[in-house]
């Protein structure tokens, strides 16, 4: 994902209620596919903080995405 895209994502997440993140748990999972390790982790700290997503065992789980993993 390019710097700029990943910086508007990040921005805008940032100022959203987690309450309005929710309905969007597919999108967030499925935007990850693009982004680079150093980009992935600090989008995964950033879900964590917002409480949209857990660690276990060293990985980053959405809630309410079964299958979701990164």
């Amino acid at each position: 994902m390019t710097n700029e895209r990943f910086i508007v994502l990040m921005n805008n997440i940032k100022n959203s209620p987690p309450c309005d993140l929710k309905p969007m748990k597919n999108d967030l999972y499925n935007v990850t596919f693009a982004m680079t390790d150093k980009q992935l982790k600090e989008y995964s700290d950033l879900l964590i903080s917002k409480g949209i997503a857990y660690r276990e065992y060293g990985n980053v789980f959405i809630y309410g995405v079964k299958e979701c993993v990164f």
